[in-house]
């Protein structure tokens, strides 16, 4: 009789078993990891668009309500303080008379009755400096992102010009409440009506009182802070946007906005010939970008973003995302 032989697998066999098994769990890992960093992406893109949203949504609302004066009271005053007190680049300063009060112009705090609202660049709490301390609209690269801040109060002094309002009860560095985090850039620019006839002022090319096609309406910065001083439109080449053509004041071939990755540059704004007063502003446009709080080194941004007067091209493993709005001013004379 013969002994009969043992059942099982030789070392070989297991060997590669093993190597096949190794490969189908490295498989499912990878498919599991992608997943969970699509679905980690998908949620912080989401994240992003529901913060911009929301803020936008705010801004907008409160944008909206600027100059309404029932009483007719505040409007008596000179300068106007139910209207637009400041139209920067990078930050707002809007007026209303919500509770029929009457304004008063006093270069001391607290001094108004009137309702009072700012928004730009937050500052950093820990380190005390705002997130934009050159004031150019962007994040400054020790941040990367900052908070979008709102500020209520303030008043006119005697001259006509705009006092910040009195800070927060916890210091100065909450003068400016946050409202939206991870905040890239911001941009304003604003619409006029310097003529008085109820309508966006135009680039009138050809001067017949006419907007023609190619007679854009003028999307305009002041040159510098106060009220007399002439604005720049960014909206170089008439068309119905301010885009990556409008980097370049001539919009000649070859694309002239082209410019290196990882860098930022200035439209190159057109001077309007036109002094405007603050309270012949009519719609305001508004744009935020938005940046997730953490890389995804499987994805490079190189896509290129204009911010109000900024055009952006990051280069970098962040998502980001903007959101461009245009509110009408309807409180202060709009007709359209």
């Amino acid at each position: 009789m013969f002994a009969k032989k043992a059942l099982g697998f030789t070392m070989v066999e297991l060997m590669i078993s093993l190597v096949v098994g190794m490969f189908a769990l490295g498989a499912i890992y990878t498919a599991f990891q992608n997943q969970q960093d699509n679905y980690i992406s998908q949620d912080q893109v989401a994240e992003m668009q529901q913060n911009i949203r929301a803020t936008m949504d705010i801004m907008s609302r409160e944008i909206r309500m600027a100059g309404l004066d029932e009483t007719g009271r505040a409007g008596n005053q000179t300068p106007t303080p139910s209207s637009i007190l400041v139209a920067n680049a990078d930050q707002l300063v809007i007026s209303m008379d919500l509770n029929n009060s009457e304004f008063v112009v006093d270069p001391t705090y607290p001094a108004t009755d009137n309702e009072v609202i700012s928004f730009r660049f937050s500052t950093d709490v820990a380190s005390g400096i705002r997130y934009d301390a050159d004031s150019d609209g962007i994040a400054d690269a020790a941040f990367g992102v900052g908070e979008l801040g709102r500020n209520v109060g303030g008043s006119l002094d005697v001259a006509g010009a705009f006092q910040q309002g009195l800070p927060d009860p916890k210091g100065d560095l909450r003068a400016y409440s946050p409202i939206a985090q991870n905040i890239h850039a911001i941009g304003f620019a604003y619409a006029f009506d310097n003529d008085g006839d109820g309508a966006l002022d135009f680039n009138d090319v050809d001067g017949n009182g006419i907007q023609d096609p190619g007679e854009g309406i003028f999307w305009a910065i002041p040159a510098a802070a106060g009220l007399n001083t002439n604005w720049f439109n960014l909206n170089t080449n008439n068309d119905t946007a301010i885009d990556l053509c409008d980097y370049s004041a001539d919009c000649s071939p070859p694309a002239a906005g082209v410019f290196g990755v990882g860098t930022n540059a200035t439209i190159g704004a057109a001077d309007t010939l036109v002094q405007v007063n603050l309270r012949e502003v009519r719609a305001i446009r508004i744009w935020l970008l938005t940046r997730s709080p953490n890389p995804d080194q499987n994805y490079i941004d190189n896509n290129t973003y204009v911010v109000g007067r900024n055009v952006i091209r990051p280069n970098d493993n962040f998502r980001r995302r903007l959101l461009e709005t245009v509110v009408d001013c309807r409180n202060m004379g709009l007709m359209r």
